[in-house]
């Protein structure tokens, strides 16, 4: 009988042990995905004009940043902050009492953006002074690794632009602070209508056998800059650091070999002063005599699925659009005024 008793003690016992070690091993099922998950893998920071983290980690703010000094494109924090910080812990980024660089624009200035790992993106929200100044819809797909876009009508006097990047697929989005003033001096680090430079090389009007300086992988250069490199020209269409011209879908476009007698689309378009890209488009009917034809509606259809790059023109829904910036799949639309087209007319 005392043996039955221990016995039935001991089988309770291992009972109980094993119950609690399914518990457990249950325990250490559920907690796999806690210790395996990862945040999402889109980084990125505005460059050009500076951003705040951007200043820190270039070492151009005269004081101190701590830590987003080593990486200024993890600004990482839940979506719907209007903190330059997002909440994420550099709060450096939030102290208005310090003095950050401001970097002076016209009443428009186009925004790039570096991403060093280019995530599925909702939106893409712009604030000025806290008031909601334009939102671009990515629609949920992964952007190009250097966007850009373009604030307009900004008025006058020193202005913070409040970036956030919202990422398709989680909750996080990520927070750039630019400070800027609207109509100080011309030294504008972003592209202007009137630069001169943007559709061909200055020295081209008078010594057409000469070569514009030569690249150099340390110089910054902004967009409308004109460079030579392996005999050939290239303009840059937004700023650019050590990026080769003549890479694929990247910053500098192809004007033409040093040396010969046309290395831009027309004599005409400088003599006529004449700068914008749309030049190269009525270069192939014939001089600007034959205007009156409207050759440029002869632009291509669309076509869903192709890439194109700013200055592009495309005939949709009997309309004639040209590029504002890099896009795919994105239809001209009447409808989308902040999107990637623009109507423009014959």
């Amino acid at each position: 009988m005392h043996t039955t008793t221990i016995s039935g003690r001991l089988h309770g016992r291992g009972a109980r042990i094993a119950v609690s070690a399914i518990i457990a091993a249950f325990l250490a099922v559920l907690a796999v995905p806690a210790l395996t998950s990862t945040p999402a893998s889109a980084h990125g920071w505005i460059t050009n004009p500076p951003s705040r983290q951007d200043h820190c980690a270039d070492g151009t703010t005269s004081f101190s940043c701590g830590g987003i000094s080593y990486e200024p494109q993890s600004v990482e924090a839940p979506k719907g902050s209007m903190l330059c910080s997002g909440g994420s812990g550099f709060d450096v980024l939030d102290d208005e009492s310090l003095p950050w660089p401001r970097t002076n624009v016209s009443n428009s200035v186009t925004l790039q953006w570096k991403l060093t790992a280019a995530h599925a993106t909702s939106t893409w929200e712009y604030f000025v002074d806290g008031q909601l100044w334009a939102t671009y819809d990515q629609g949920g797909q992964q952007p190009p690794s250097n966007i850009q876009h373009t604030l307009t009508g900004l008025p006058q006097g020193d202005h913070t632009i409040l970036a956030r990047w919202n990422v398709a697929d989680t909750p996080m989005a990520f927070y750039n602070c630019v400070d800027i003033t609207v109509g100080g001096s011309t030294s504008t680090p972003t592209p202007t209508p009137t630069d001169t430079s943007t559709p061909t090389p200055t020295p081209t009007p008078t010594t057409p056998g000469e070569c514009a300086a030569a690249w150099n992988a340390d110089t910054q250069y902004n967009g409308g800059d004109v460079v030579s490199y392996n005999g050939t020209e290239w303009s840059a269409k937004w700023w650019t650091q050590g990026e080769t011209p003549g890479e694929q879908w990247g910053p500098w476009v192809d004007q033409g070999a040093c040396g010969s007698s046309s290395p831009t689309p027309t004599p005409t378009g400088t003599a006529t002063s004449t700068p914008t890209p749309t030049a190269t488009a009525t270069s192939t009917p014939s001089p600007t005599p034959t205007s009156t034809t409207t050759p440029v509606c002869d632009a291509p259809a669309y076509v869903a699925g192709e890439v194109y790059i700013g200055g592009d023109l495309v005939t949709y829904d009997n309309q004639l659009w040209k590029a504002r910036w890099w896009n795919q799949n994105q239809a001209p639309s009447a409808a989308e005024p902040w999107g990637p087209w623009e109507i423009v007319t014959c």
